[in-house]
């Protein structure tokens, strides 16, 4: 059976053990250790976060947009009240969630840097902002990984009423960062971190227990 005739079920563990197999794979071949694993998951949280945020303040006007349109609310005047305002909380919620969010990363990432730094010691908490592009040379493989692992809560994010997940993903990336703390002091073989990091992350326990159930 090809990946197109699979039911969804199937289809999903495809794409998640493609998520898991690749992430491994690139964990091996560019023999990843902390720092790599650490700001990986960091520009996954950042970016993918973020972007589910913004993905759910735009569902929010859009929704309100469609009571208009199937005439939920009939009167012009409420209509352009109702858009009006809804366009006033979106900028304000867009603009919440960049400083909060954006902020909260940026504070972490000030953090992340003093035990994994990324580039040469620079001045200042934020130094190493200019050193951003090494995040991405070093990260990309995860942030890929986790864009595929996290497609259902991009795709869902318009339809959601809450702004929970986002910072779900980074209290488990918080978790995370004491267990490579906890490994690095124990001098564990960093093949520890790639099973936990990897398996936490990617492995499709929700997609696999889904489809035994429909079967």
């Amino acid at each position: 059976m090809s990946q197109s005739e699979l039911p969804p079920p199937g289809r999903a563990l495809v794409l998640d053990l493609v998520s898991f197999v690749g992430t491994a794979a690139a964990a091996v071949w560019f023999g990843w250790e902390t720092r790599e694993l650490v700001w990986g998951l960091w520009l996954s949280s950042l970016l993918i976060g973020y972007a589910t945020l913004l993905l759910s303040v735009g569902g929010q006007y859009w929704f309100t947009r469609e009571l208009a349109v199937k005439g939920e609310i009939t009167h012009p005047a409420a209509r352009a009240v109702a858009r009006g305002v809804t366009i006033i909380i979106g900028l304000f919620s867009a603009a919440f969630f960049t400083v909060h969010f954006g902020g909260f990363h940026l504070g972490h990432g000030a953090f992340l840097n003093t035990f994994f730094p990324l580039g040469p010691t620079t001045d200042g908490a934020f130094g190493y902002l200019e050193h951003l592009p090494e995040a991405f040379r070093i990260g990309w493989p995860l942030l890929l990984g986790s864009l595929i692992a996290s497609r259902d809560d991009l795709r869902n994010a318009p339809k959601e009423t809450g702004f929970a997940k986002p910072y779900l993903n980074v209290i488990r990336m918080h978790l995370l960062i004491f267990v490579f703390a906890f490994a690095s002091a124990a001098r564990l073989d960093q093949r520890w971190l790639y099973l936990v990091v990897l398996f936490f992350y990617f492995f499709p326990f929700r997609e696999i227990k889904r489809l035994l159930t429909r079967r």
